[in-house]
């Protein structure tokens, strides 16, 4: 064999391996984009199901993989998400990985792309949930039961004495809503569904103003009567569905 036939030689498999790790590479990136995603769990939220460490696949593919402007979101901008086509919709007891709801400010939803949680969805559009003495409930029927101390103690054995505080709820009278709900007594909440109607109300506005903001693009009102201030009346429907998930 000359040495150029053996050059020619080398070229072609060069060129080939450079075409064939291309097509690899822009294969891997269709899948992160539009199939799968993976993701190391760093805490023990989730235990004893998921345990720090462990690494998570995520399926988009089924339920529809987003697309929006991931500069534009990593700058703190609204912006605007497209879903792709799928065949499922989420369910109850789902575990779910979504963007964090907010970007520096607890006051509005900014889906935060640098931050990722993972929770199971207990309630899909449409439900009714809510919490009675630690007792979950859906649509009126019992989901779950808040884990006692003794199970804490057995899932948390290293937590300090606040940590473990917090998890068995002695702090669970401590409200972070303006409705002053607690993980002891929360709701009733309606999850919002797409097309749904909430008239404009007091009550409407405190517990899904953010939400309504969000859609919108633009602020809302206090609505008249007790606890407000602004103009009365008129109805909202949501244009995406929503989902509460918890550990």
């Amino acid at each position: 064999m000359t040495r150029t036939r053996i050059v020619s030689v080398v070229k072609a498999a060069v060129v080939n391996l450079a075409f064939a790790a291309s097509c690899l590479f822009l294969l891997w990136l269709f899948c992160l984009l539009f199939v799968y995603a993976s993701f190391t769990i760093p805490s023990d939220s989730m235990q004893p199901v998921i345990k720090p460490g462990d690494t998570v696949v995520v399926d988009k593919l089924s339920t529809g993989a987003r697309l929006f402007d991931i500069a534009g979101a990593a700058r703190g901008d609204s912006v605007e998400i497209w879903r792709m086509p799928r065949w499922r919709r989420f369910r109850r007891g789902d575990v779910l990985v979504f963007n964090f709801v907010h970007q520096g400010s607890w006051d509005t939803i900014a889906m935060n792309v640098r931050t990722y949680y993972i929770k199971r969805c207990i309630a899909v559009p449409g439900d009714t949930v809510a919490i009675r003495g630690f007792v979950y409930t859906v649509n009126g029927d019992t989901l779950r039961r808040y884990a006692t101390p003794e199970e804490f103690g057995r899932l948390y054995p290293d937590d300090d004495a606040l940590r473990a505080e917090r998890r068995r709820g002695y702090m669970a009278d401590l409200s972070d809503t303006i409705d002053n709900w607690t993980i002891r007594d929360f709701g009733p909440l309606v999850v919002p569904a797409k097309g749904m109607t909430l008239p404009v109300d007091t009550v409407t506005f405190r517990r899904y103003r953010q939400m309504i903001e969000r859609e919108t693009g633009r602020g809302v009102t206090p609505p008249a009567g007790p606890g407000g201030g602004g103009a009365p009346g008129g109805s909202a429907a949501p244009r995406k569905e929503g989902y509460l998930c918890v550990v």
